[in-house]
């Protein structure tokens, strides 16, 4: 994943452990490739993607689980 965004790792490091402890693994490799079909250049443009698709996930999730209450 590094050689696709294309930045420092001190860039992007506390946003994905942030992820991880939101989203299972399987979740977020769906995200990364969902991010590289839809932004293959990566970059901040990549992450930004990236970050977007956890996002949605991470709603999904709360939605889902308020409806099963």
């Amino acid at each position: 994943m590094d050689e696709w965004l294309k930045l420092p790792p001190q860039d992007y490091r506390r946003t994905v452990l942030s992820f991880t402890i939101k989203l299972p693994s399987d979740e977020l490799l769906d995200a990364v490739l969902i991010a590289r079909v839809k932004k293959p250049e990566g970059g901040r443009d990549g992450f930004k993607y990236f970050c977007g698709v956890c996002h949605n996930k991470i709603r999904e999730r709360r939605f889902s689980q308020i409806a099963i209450h």
